[in-house]
Formats: structure tokens, sequence, C-alpha cells
């Protein structure tokens, strides 16, 4: 018998790669060195019938799993309902429906405000990786408003985000901070809520005017309340 003196490839078609390289390009993506042990270990995953001899045969095939450069990664589109219950973090398999099986809500796939995506599942073609848990986004990745779901708590946490960004006095910034924590109780009247967004507006003016925070912020205050503090419409 003849024996190959070529080491072990993993590959698809023009694009074979020799294990070596194929640990030093999963290294690097996934920030730890890859042995072949865990190389079969993902094959053995990802085909459950085969067993390890199996395996080894499908690190010589030509037909096992390519590796991919992070440039090529992308996000999926997502399918959530406008109650914030994920269908499916792939809109393209055949899970997707048009409405929640569980609540009856119209299910999303793009954000109602600038009409990209909801991002889903995360993908480098051609990486081996595992499943890891989703939970539906509350903010869209491009244009920064909320989606439906995202409830009056996610929406202040996010304003207190933005305002640690603005550089303010520490006295100032404590005090904006602790109007936005009361203002995550839903439980106070209207006429309280809008003292305190007066007064976020006084001690954080800059943080006011962006037009990244006023997208979370007309979305927590009535109609009539908007006018009131001088807010843009909907």
């Amino acid at each position: 018998m003849i024996s190959d003196p070529d080491p072990p490839v993993v590959g698809t078609g023009l694009d074979v790669l020799p294990f070596d390289l194929v640990a030093k390009r999963l290294g690097f993506v996934h920030g730890h060195l890859v042995s072949r042990e865990d190389l079969l270990l993902a094959l053995i995953v990802l085909d459950p019938h085969g067993d390890v001899r199996h395996c080894e045969d499908r690190i010589a095939r030509p037909d096992a799993p390519t590796i991919a450069t992070m440039s090529d990664d992308y996000h999926l589109p997502a399918a959530i309902c406008r109650r914030g219950h994920v269908v499916t973090r792939d809109a393209t398999s055949a899970l997707r429906t048009a409405k929640c099986a569980t609540c009856g809500a119209d299910v999303l796939t793009e954000c109602p405000s600038c009409g990209n995506i909801i991002r889903g599942s995360y993908i480098v073609p051609g990486v081996i990786g595992f499943s890891k848990e989703y939970s539906a986004p509350d903010f869209c990745g491009d244009c920064g408003k909320p989606f439906p779901w995202a409830s009056r708590q996610a929406r202040i946490y996010e304003l207190m985000d933005l305002l640690e960004a603005e550089g303010l006095d520490p006295a100032a910034e404590l005090k904006a901070r602790e109007q936005l924590q009361a203002l995550a109780d839903a439980d106070e009247d209207e006429e309280a809520d809008e003292a305190r967004w007066l007064r976020v507006k006084r001690l954080a003016p800059t943080l006011w005017e962006k037009s990244g925070a006023q997208q979370i912020i007309t979305t927590l205050v009535l109609a009539e309340g908007r006018v009131r503090l001088g807010l843009p419409p909907v």
C-alpha cells in the first residue's frame, strides 16, 4: 500500500486546507488553539450518526467542512413577534410563520423604523461552531430605535448608557440617573413623569438634544407630553 505523504485536509471543492492551517484559523476565530481531537468532536456533533473512525475519514474527504475568513461574516434575519416571542433566529428557514404561535401577534423580520433585518444567527461561513442561546434584541442594530417588544425598563437603561457617554459633571449625571431610574417605574402618574423628564432635560441638555436619545424618549411619553417637552412627533 502506498502511503499518502500529504497532511490531512479539511475543505470542499476548490477550497481544501491542511489540518494545521484549519487549526490556526479556528484558533484565530475562537481565541484558543484547536486540536485534531477538537475538530473530530465537532464533526461527531455535526454528524450524530458517525463515529470517530467515520469522522477521521471525513477530515481527509473533499466534502468535509471548509473554513472561511471573518470578512465573510453576516447575520441571518430573525423572525420575532411584536410581543418579543422568538419564532426563529433564521427567518430564511421553514420555521418562519406570519403569526406568533404563542400569542397570535404579527411576526416581524425587519425593523419597522428603517427596514433592515432583525439580526438573528451570526454566521461565519465554513467555521465550525455551536449554537448559543438567542434572545430578541431590544434595539435595531442599524438605526438604534427600540423594537415594539422593548420594555420600558430596557429603554430607560439605554438612555442611562447614552448618559454615561456625555461626560457630565458627576453630580449632574447622578441626579439625571436618579430621575431616569424613577422613570423606569411605570406606576407613576403622567404629571410626575413629565416633571422628571423636565429635570433630565435641564440636567443633561446635550443628551436631550441627541436624536438617538429622542428616538427612545418619544416612545415613553404620551403625545400631549411630547408637545409640552418640545419633543418631535413619533
